[in-house]
């Protein structure tokens, strides 16, 4: 684990940087990387992968275990955008996976799944 250089929190004596957990795939090199979930403190991870419109580092998945890394790994997984995947701050001007590129975002926070009716 090592300081966040692009995140940081806030706290009663100001700012600290926030935790990143960088895990390299041996057989591959890939790197994973990880940052705190807020939402449920020692739960949950959010994994950090590229944008597919403009390639910027963002938030795609909560990560609670393995299961939920392989289902975001399944390329015929149902999983949906998180809403923290769509903070324009994140992304390059004009993305189009940006939430100001899009009417609704198409999940809630802590739901990765479509809705099934």
């Amino acid at each position: 684990m090592t300081d966040d250089p692009q995140r940081e929190y806030r706290t009663r004596d100001g700012t600290v940087p926030g935790d990143l957990i960088t895990i390299t795939e041996h057989l591959t090199g890939r790197l994973w990387r990880f940052i705190p979930d807020n939402t449920t403190p020692g739960i949950a991870w959010l994994l950090l992968d590229s944008c597919p419109s403009c390639g910027a580092e963002i938030p795609r998945a909560h990560i609670a275990g393995l299961a939920d890394l392989g289902d975001y790994l399944d390329p015929d997984s149902d999983l949906s955008s998180i809403i923290e995947a769509r903070d324009d701050s994140l992304h390059s001007p004009g993305c189009t996976f940006a939430s100001s590129a899009t009417e609704e975002p198409t999940a809630t926070s802590h739901s990765t799944r479509l809705s099934h009716m």
